[in-house]
């Protein structure tokens, strides 16, 4: 596993809405000491200036996050846009809930993008598919995160977000052991229950209650490439410091 440290800019997307923001934003993340990037939730920036500006502050743009219709309707321009940015993986943050209807609809969602991912292999491209809790409803008495696992090519992989698998109800570092070989990265995102209440809530890495021991050793034998620090809500506090302590508390963990 790369043990550089990556940021995930949907933390910090409120900063980054045009190339001026993004500037100032990746010399941030580059100061704390982050060395490569997952692009999601940026303004509408051309990826010759992303990539440009990635280049200026020395960090490395991996992967992404993209639309579902970039995936449908004009394969040449996503992998275009990613071979520009040097990115591994264009990523898929969510998939549509029309297609969580049923094990039919689900089907059609798979076969999209089992397409999709050996058409971006063609091309010296993978897919990531980002998970969030719903892929741990079951349907016809299998997880929708199997249904997708099972019946894709081997050249589509999953952004495994070990904080939306402890709220699917599953244990993060069993879950990436059985993603073992088909991991793009992992999410790290913590997982906290605010004391009097049982409102689930993001925070910091190594904040929180999941067992970043057992998920730091499963991620090495399930040979995930990469590590992201994500943090969807900050609830009111800098999302810059907010990522400087999950930075900080993974350097302690032989991270960089």
């Amino acid at each position: 596993m790369d043990k550089r440290i990556g940021a995930q800019l949907y933390t910090l997307r409120d900063f980054c809405k045009t190339a001026e923001d993004l500037d100032s934003t990746l010399e941030r993340v580059s100061a704390i000491g982050y060395k490569i990037l997952q692009v999601s939730g940026i303004g509408p920036i051309p990826a010759k200036d992303i990539r440009a500006i990635a280049d200026k502050h020395n960090l490395e743009i991996k992967l992404t996050h993209r639309g579902f219709p970039e995936f449908t309707k004009n394969l040449d321009a996503l992998v275009e846009f990613h071979k520009t940015l040097g990115a591994d993986f264009a990523g898929l943050g969510m998939i549509p809930t029309e297609y969580l209807k049923s094990k039919e609809t689900l089907m059609e969602f798979v076969k999209i993008m089992s397409d999709a991912a050996v058409e971006l292999s063609r091309n010296g491209l993978g897919l990531s598919y980002h998970n969030h809790a719903v892929e741990f409803a079951k349907l016809d008495g299998e997880y929708v995160f199997d249904t997708i696992l099972n019946n894709t090519p081997e050249c589509l992989k999953f952004m495994v977000d070990v904080h939306w698998v402890a709220v699917g109800g599953v244990d993060p570092a069993k879950w990436l052991l059985h993603c073992k070989d088909r991991l793009s990265g992992v999410h790290f995102k913590d997982y906290k229950i605010l004391s009097g209440t049982n409102t689930p809530r993001f925070a910091e890495v190594m904040e929180g209650n999941l067992n970043w021991d057992e998920i730091f050793d499963a991620c090495e034998k399930a040979n995930a490439p990469y590590a992201f620090v994500e943090q969807d809500d900050c609830y009111g506090a800098d999302p810059f410091l907010c990522m400087e302590t999950s930075y900080k508390n993974l350097t302690k963990k032989g991270f960089n």
